[in-house]
């Protein structure tokens, strides 16, 4: 089971932009995996949620722990933890399903 633990990793940073994930992880082959998943919206817990998602749908992500995640957003990051707490609780309750 992933844990909030497991998710000390997830780098989260506001610049100008698109809102995008930028994941590094390491797949069950062991190689590092890089990807550019753009997340169309600028509302932060909208991306978070289909962030979580799309992470929980990768079943070449060895754990959580090894997926460094941006988050980039126009508005800007004006509470880091919320949305790190929205990111977390989104990817625990679908990884839980």
């Amino acid at each position: 089971m992933v844990t909030d633990h497991d998710l000390d990793q997830v780098i989260l940073s506001a610049r100008g932009g698109v809102i995008e994930a930028r994941l590094v992880f390491v797949s069950v082959s062991g190689l590092p995996v890089r990807e550019v998943y753009p997340i169309p919206t600028l509302d932060l817990k909208e991306a978070a949620l289909k962030l979580g998602r799309w992470l929980a749908g990768r079943h070449d992500v060895v754990s959580a722990h090894k997926a460094r995640v941006r988050v980039e957003t126009t508005r800007g990051l004006e509470d880091e933890k919320s949305l790190r707490e929205i990111l977390s609780a989104a990817f625990l309750k679908i990884r839980q399903q």
